[in-house]
């Protein structure tokens, strides 16, 4: 007599994304703050400990923006974070300087969309 044995397995309805963030100048990236936007809103934050590393359950479907950001450093953002997508990212914060400041504040909720990109010109500054 035969027995057949099932082995019940379900569909994940997440992607994992893994960081690994270091600072430019070598020191402990303990501080780090890893903000998870879709939308603009804010669906997760952690800070980082001195190892660096992080990592994400995100729901499949949906795309994200991964905002990193540390006092006195310019803020990295990584951008269409979805399921299809990479899912590990390796990160360097650089040290600000005086003529140059960022403001995550500035770019949450700026909606981009392109008509005709052979048309498209970017504006000097």
């Amino acid at each position: 007599m035969m027995s057949l044995a099932v082995v019940g397995t379900t569909l994940a309805d997440d992607f994992k994304v893994k960081l690994k963030i270091a600072l430019v100048n070598h020191e402990s990236p303990k501080g780090v703050s890893v903000v998870v936007l879709e939308k603009g809103v804010e669906v997760k934050s952690e800070t980082i400990d001195s190892d660096g590393e992080t990592k994400f359950e995100l729901e499949k479907g949906r795309l994200f923006e991964i905002w990193i950001t540390k006092a006195g450093y310019l803020s990295q953002v990584i951008h269409n974070v979805h399921a299809e997508g990479k899912g590990k990212f390796n990160i360097t914060l650089y040290k600000e300087t005086k003529k140059i400041q960022s403001d995550k504040k500035q770019f949450v909720g700026i909606g981009r969309e392109f008509v005709d990109v052979k048309k498209m010109t970017i504006p000097a500054e």
